[in-house]
């Protein structure tokens, strides 16, 4: 029969504490980090959204559909659910050249991030202005 060393089982204690100590650490670390990149990746899809729509809306003769269609597209794309457009000021075809025209693309984040709706809002936006061309 073999004798069991005292050391060795004294140390295999401190690496199961250790471990237990270690583990939640590091999986909060990798949780907020995957975090962080899903809003990094919503806030840049919304941006890209917003300024492909604002693109839209400064070529004459664009509607307000148009600029939808295109925000809606962008978003389908990029997985962002029910983007509210909001553009500013409402009658932006008829402006004249020079005028800017600013696209809002808000979306719903309640389902989207599992622990930034905690401690911020639950609505994310992203706005771009661009000056109507002739």
């Amino acid at each position: 029969m073999r004798r069991r060393n005292s050391k060795n089982g004294q140390r295999f204690g401190a690496a199961a504490v250790e471990l237990a100590l270690v583990i939640p650490i590091l999986l909060f670390v990798v949780m907020a980090a995957v975090e962080t990149c899903d809003l990094v990746f919503l806030r840049q899809s919304l941006k890209i959204s917003a300024y492909e729509g604002a693109r839209i809306s400064i070529v004459p003769g664009a509607t307000t559909y148009d600029i939808e269609y295109q925000v809606a597209e962008i978003a389908a794309a990029r997985n962002l659910d029910n983007p509210t457009v909001t553009i500013t000021p409402s009658n932006f075809e008829d402006l004249s050249s020079g005028e800017f025209v600013t696209v809002e693309v808000t979306v719903d984040t309640k389902n989207r991030t599992y622990f930034s709706n905690l401690i911020t809002e639950t609505k994310r936006s992203a706005s771009v202005s661009m000056m109507k061309e002739n």
